[in-house]
């Protein structure tokens, strides 16, 4: 029995695995669709679903976790002279280890020196490693 990628919808939409069909509705439009190998073909569709399905799982635990700048990224911490940041420990903290070894972290600092918007950040960058964050 032949089966085209159409026939796939109803499956994905059960299993809630829209990745799955988006992916396999881009790979039969390449111009080499039908030379590709099935087991390259399966694990593109598979890699995109867990892709999207990560994706949720973070925009969840991110929205959940109600810190006050939810887009904050540890990426994107402006290391300016009159902020007196320290890189080096503010990328350690980043990595996550300390959690990893039940540690705490206290983020002190003048009023106005970026505390919330750090703290947004690196709970960001524990979500994004696969930890819950609460603030």
């Amino acid at each position: 029995m032949s089966r085209s990628v159409m026939d796939l919808k109803d499956v994905c939409l059960e299993l809630c695995a829209g990745g799955i069909l988006m992916r396999a509705l881009e790979l039969v439009k390449l111009p080499n669709y039908q030379s590709l190998d099935p087991v390259v073909f399966l694990y593109e569709c598979l890699t995109s679903e867990a892709a999207r399905r990560q994706k949720r799982k973070v925009a969840t635990r991110i929205k959940k976790s109600a810190c006050f700048y939810p887009d904050a990224c540890i990426e994107n911490t402006l290391y300016a002279p009159d902020r007196n940041l320290n890189r080096g420990l503010i990328e350690r903290v980043a990595s996550c280890d300390w959690i990893r070894n039940g540690e705490h972290c206290d983020n002190t600092g003048a009023t106005g020196s970026g505390k919330t918007w750090l703290a947004s950040a690196l709970m960001n960058a524990a979500i994004r490693a696969g930890f819950r964050a609460r603030y």
